[in-house]
């Protein structure tokens, strides 16, 4: 992985074998970067740093009643027209920056704020959702404005990726950084994996170089999002921070755009979970 330290906004001038961007002003101390990550040649922000900035989606009509939600280090309120959404700022150096005077808080339920998120996102009015987090995996299905489940991962994607290293993980996602690091392109060695009752299971247990390892969980999840689309005629949305593997996004781009298939991935709104307090709000806005 090559990372990119951005000076004097200089991002135009990148080439495309740089994988990350890192943007921290100098007049800040303890200002969080900012990530973008390169995928063909596109700039995708996987983290939006600090929140002087908020990301925004505009929606088609006026909301009659302001609202607010948070979710872990981000914080999104309704106002207007628009959705913002920031990260790593106080809840009342947000409002006052905003001139939000609201106290509606909507509280999050267990429920697929990014689904709902990057298919409002996508404008496709029916469309197969892969909402692939670090630790589950669900396939949606939206048609008529319901979401029904289609698939769902038995293990986590993060333990995938611990069982294939013979080492001690000493912090969360690191098998899936060394594995992203260690990716050999040319390398075809998939998992078995069968799909029962709605369950996608990975089988591990296969002779494979340990150095190869994480290769081939990065092909067998891109093999088993290409077949899942392949039986079904329909738009696809990846969400979800499985998707901020470049390999395995670039993989599974390459099978669609080889077969026609219309697909949507956000640039400007993060795939990540960050993000879910705008989809709390967006699902509200929707529903009332």
């Amino acid at each position: 992985m090559i990372f990119y330290k951005v000076k004097d906004n200089d991002i135009d001038r990148l080439v495309d074998d740089i994988d990350f961007l890192v943007n921290a002003p100098k007049s800040f101390i303890d200002y969080p970067d900012s990530f973008i990550q390169k995928l063909y040649g596109k700039d995708m922000i996987l983290s939006a740093g600090f929140g002087l900035v908020p990301l925004s989606i505009k929606l088609p009509k006026k909301i009659e009643n302001e609202c607010f939600s948070i979710y872990g280090n981000s914080i999104a309120i309704a106002k207007n027209d628009e959705i913002l959404c920031s990260c790593n700022i106080k809840k009342r150096d947000f409002f006052n920056i905003n001139n939000f005077k609201s106290d509606c808080q909507i509280e999050l339920k267990e429920k697929s704020y990014l689904s709902i998120l990057h298919r409002y996102l996508s404008g496709f009015e029916e469309a197969l959702v892969f909402e692939f987090q670090n630790d589950s995996a669900k396939i949606l299905e939206y048609k008529d404005g319901d979401f029904s489940l289609l698939y769902e991962l038995e293990n986590s994607i993060s333990k995938l990726f611990d069982n294939t290293f013979d080492k001690e993980i000493n912090y969360k996602n690191e098998a899936q950084l060394m594995a992203e690091s260690k990716y050999e392109i040319c390398h075809e060695d998939i998992y078995e994996y069968e799909k029962k009752n709605k369950t996608i299971k990975i089988v591990t247990e296969k002779d494979i170089a340990n150095n190869l390892k994480g290769s081939a969980i990065i092909n067998t999840l891109s093999k088993v999002v290409t077949d899942i689309i392949e039986e079904h005629n329909t738009n696809i949305v990846l969400c979800g921070e499985i998707f901020e593997n470049k390999n395995l996004t670039e993989n599974i781009i390459e099978q669609m755009d080889d077969n026609d298939i219309t697909y949507f991935i956000s640039d400007n709104i993060p795939l990540n979970s960050s993000v879910n307090s705008m989809g709390a709000l967006l699902d509200f806005y929707l529903n009332n």
